[in-house]
């Protein structure tokens, strides 16, 4: 859950109004500018 916690911490900490997790993939944060990619991938075992 730890893990989780960091991701919903970065959509607040940048006022995202969320966040795309796919397997492998880099994190989505969703803004209403736009989509932005963020630099931490998510494992497959943490879906």
């Amino acid at each position: 859950m730890a893990k989780l916690d960091a991701y919903l911490r970065s959509i607040e900490k940048f006022g995202a109004a969320g966040a795309v997790l796919t397997s492998g993939q880099a994190v989505t944060l969703k803004f209403p500018t736009g989509d932005r990619n963020a630099t931490q991938v998510t494992p497959h075992d943490l879906l």
